[in-house]
């Protein structure tokens, strides 16, 4: 409930500029994502000297209304999926080891775009947001040692703060192609039943292309 109120508090901040005339758009970007390695993650990585891979990718669907040729508001919806570990070791015939974990994340964020365009078609801008993930957290490990099997899935939710800098040329006057970089912060939860996990921020690169109507 406290997500969906913060989340609907970051759209009436802001919905006051909707009485300006503007255009709608939409959007769609590909995402390279890395997160920061830390939590009960770091520890595999440090003690167990398990190597963490900690990045992957997906997509993201945007609709934006542009009121100003600087403001726009942006609603966002992302999914990626996260390879953290992907390790497998044996030795000789008769021992063998491996443990896979996956987080796949869906992110809803709203937030502020602030644009300065050039005369050459070129745009470049800044967009504070506000989101709410939802990260599902699936391990799958075991050995031929005997020890118990490692299956577990856990879903947790974060609301935080993300910022996104990044740039536009505008092909014609509906289309556009773009580059951008977004921190996420604290927006991922790796925990599980057995292991808590500190909130890890990501770096994400974009490459995207928008259809203003």
């Amino acid at each position: 409930m406290k997500h969906s109120i913060a989340l609907a508090t970051a759209a009436l901040l802001i919905s006051p500029l909707a009485q300006a005339n503007g255009n709608w758009y939409i959007g769609l970007d590909l995402m390279n994502t890395e997160a920061d390695t830390n939590g009960w993650v770091e520890g595999i990585e440090d003690i167990g000297g398990i190597p963490v891979e900690n990045e992957g990718g997906g997509l993201s669907l945007l609709a934006g209304y542009q009121y100003t040729p600087w403001i726009a508001l942006e609603v966002g919806l992302s999914r990626q999926a996260i390879e953290v570990i992907d390790y497998e070791k044996s030795s000789g015939l008769f021992y063998y080891e491996y443990l896979m974990v996956d987080a796949y994340v869906n992110t809803l964020s709203v937030g502020t775009k602030m644009r300065y365009l050039t005369n050459s078609g070129f745009g470049f801008y800044a967009k504070p947001s506000i989101a709410y993930t939802m990260t599902e957290v699936d391990i799958n490990g075991n050995s031929t040692s005997g020890g118990d099997k490692l299956d577990e899935n856990e879903k947790n939710s974060t609301v935080h703060f993300n910022f996104e800098v990044g740039a536009e040329y505008f092909l014609s006057d509906s289309f556009s192609l773009g580059l951008a970089y977004e921190r996420q912060f604290d927006a991922l939860d790796y925990s599980i039943k057995a292991l808590d996990s500190d909130k890890i921020s990501t770096n994400s690169y974009k490459l995207g292309i928008r259809y203003y109507f």
